[in-house]
């Protein structure tokens, strides 16, 4: 058991502390990171698999992000031309990829 005593400015504190660090990885993770979400901004609902730029007025923001429905029917009439030009760039939420072991282990480091 580790015993600590703090003295501070006019009381004392005392602590007692019985965690064993035998069998614990080091570094612990402490806070885990919650990254956010970047929806449509069409639908509201699905995951943004699409950043559209440089579009004719098509979408309110610059850049927009659209999932892979609502950019088939929001950007391309029915017979698959762009409706206004714009530039589409494939879009990776930070939470899909993860922390990335994945590819360590398929690189063997």
């Amino acid at each position: 058991m580790l015993k600590q005593f703090c003295e501070q400015k006019t009381k004392k504190y005392f602590f007692c502390r019985d965690e064993s660090h035998v069998n614990v990885e080091f570094p612990r993770r402490l806070v885990e990171r919650n990254f956010r979400r970047i929806a449509c901004d069409t639908c509201k609902e699905a995951s943004a698999h699409w950043m559209i730029v440089d579009h004719d007025n098509l979408l309110p923001n610059s850049p927009g992000y659209l999932c892979s429905s609502c950019y088939k029917e929001f950007c391309f009439d029915v017979n698959g031309n762009k409706v206004c030009q714009f530039k589409a760039v494939p879009y990776c939420d930070r939470k899909d990829i993860g922390d990335g072991r994945q590819f360590f282990t398929e690189l063997d480091l």
